[in-house]
């Protein structure tokens, strides 16, 4: 199965489905590539930045050992 790759801001007010959906996925045996990005609200992965760039190489690196659930 595919690996899914979520991020949220901890200030997101959809936090909690988020952290819902990766567990639904985990549950049915999805690889999952999470991370929550502390003092980010929704939105933030709109604007190009270091935030941005630092999680897209973590999931990366995450989505190529495959099987790894972080």
């Amino acid at each position: 199965m595919a690996p899914a790759v979520l991020a949220v801001g901890a200030l997101d007010p959809v936090l909690d489905d988020v952290r819902g959906y990766r567990q639904r996925l985990a549950d049915a045996g999805v690889p999952v590539h999470y991370r929550e990005l502390p003092g980010t609200a929704h939105g933030a992965f709109l604007a190009p930045g270091p935030s941005l760039r630092v999680f897209l190489g973590h999931a990366l690196a995450g989505v190529l050992q495959q099987g790894r659930v972080t």
